[in-house]
């Protein structure tokens, strides 16, 4: 990635926060380490949802409700086997 492209998702990430919060302001040091990463984080759980999505799909992950959470986990043949009749 070449440094006016990584320039230009610095700023989209500044933006993007000060949308959310357009009173907010920082050093440099907080935005690089509060706001930014607040920003990886929310592209991280998109990416995250989506492979479980693909997992889940595939068969390879299985969503188990509780306490009104989706949560994900391998999906075992041995424990699916054991619950049929």
């Amino acid at each position: 990635m070449n440094d006016v492209t990584h320039d230009d998702d610095v700023a989209a990430a500044i933006l993007g926060y000060l949308e959310e919060h357009p009173h907010g302001m920082d050093t440099v040091e907080g935005i690089a380490e509060w706001w930014l990463r607040r920003q990886q984080i929310r592209v991280h759980v998109a990416t995250v949802a989506r492979v479980l999505g693909r997992l889940t799909e595939r068969g390879a992950v299985e969503v188990v409700s509780a306490n009104g959470h989706r949560l994900y986990r391998r999906k075992d043949e041995t424990r699916e086997a054991a619950t049929r009749p």
